[in-house]
Order: structure tokens, then sequence, then C-alpha cells
């Protein structure tokens, strides 16, 4: 292997290596790539969008100073977080909850609570009911592990109710509303 002068080989096995390497011993092109690599660390994991445009900027100014073989540097969607399941998860929950409201807002007798700070909901009639155009909003496991988690309304469990709606007893997830809701 030829020894590049830019990026000179160390004696022995990588292995072998057991104190830090030296101040001296980096060499610049070693410094650029080190901050290189921390700035694409940063952009793995942010999800301010100005701040990954401004890791970004730092990573081309890195590269810029390296040499043209090692200086290749992908676009800025390469680096940046995908949407995880827990961005999904909460776009659906708010969806769900616009859809919701706005059933209430129609008069549809999905509420199955006495008490007006509360919401009730029998999951199987709603399902039912999203099912179909325009709404097809799916509560299947994923949504109920949102529904779970839910801070607005807050989720306080799944009871029996004595449902307004039916008269008879009913099986609902029930939630405390606040704020917008009631």
């Amino acid at each position: 292997m030829a020894v590049n002068q830019n990026y000179p080989i160390p004696e022995g096995t990588p292995d072998s290596a057991k104190a830090p390497l030296a101040v001296e011993e980096i060499s610049a092109v070693d410094a650029l790539l080190l901050c290189r690599h921390k700035r694409i660390q940063l952009l793995s994991k942010a999800r301010d969008q100005r701040v990954q445009v401004e890791l970004y900027r730092q990573l081309q100014f890195f590269s810029s100073r390296l040499p043209a073989e090692l200086a290749a540097l992908e676009p800025l969607e390469f680096y940046t977080p995908s949407v995880t399941r827990g961005d999904e998860r909460a776009r659906s929950l708010q969806t769900f909850w616009t859809v919701v409201q706005a059933l209430l807002a129609q008069g549809h007798a999905i509420n199955h609570a006495h008490n007006p700070e509360l919401l009730a909901l029998n999951l199987p009639q709603l399902r039912s009911l999203l099912a179909n155009p325009p709404y097809q909003i799916l509560i299947d496991r994923e949504m109920h592990r949102a529904l779970r988690v839910s801070d607005v309304p807050r989720f306080i469990g799944e009871k029996k109710v004595h449902s307004v709606v039916t008269g008879k007893s009913s099986h609902c997830w029930v939630f405390r509303l606040a704020g917008t809701w009631r």
C-alpha cells in the first residue's frame, strides 16, 4: 500500500495501540476528518431544521478543506433523520383527534360519558365510522398505543361505562377533556 503524505499509516496494527494519540501525531487532515465526523453524528440526531442547516454548513466547511478524494459530501437529506415511528404516531394521533372533534361538532353520538369533562369512546363503534370515506382512519394496535399516551385529551383508562348513547353498559376508552376540547 502506498504511503499518502496527507494521511500517514501508523506503525503496528490498530489493535496494538493502547495509548491515545499525542497531539503531534494527529495531522490536519485527521483533525478535519474528526470534526467532520462529529458534525455528521450531530446532524443525524438533529430534529430542528435550522440546526440541521447550520451543521450541514459546518460540514461543507470542513469538507472543503480536505483533499478531493476525502471531501465527497452527500446532500443534506442523506444525513438528517428520517421520519420515525414516533413522528408518524403523533401525526396519526393528531389526525384522529381532529376527526373526533369534527364528529362531535357535527352532532355524532360518539361520546358515551355522562360527565361533560370526560370523553368515553367505544372504539369498535368509532372504527366502523372512521373506516369509511372521507376519514379512512385505521384504528389498529399502533393507534391503541398512541391513544394510551395521549396528553390532550389525557388518557384515563379503558372502562365499562353506562353509555348516554345506548343506555347500556359499554366498554370505552376514557379521556379527560381540557382546554379547547370543552
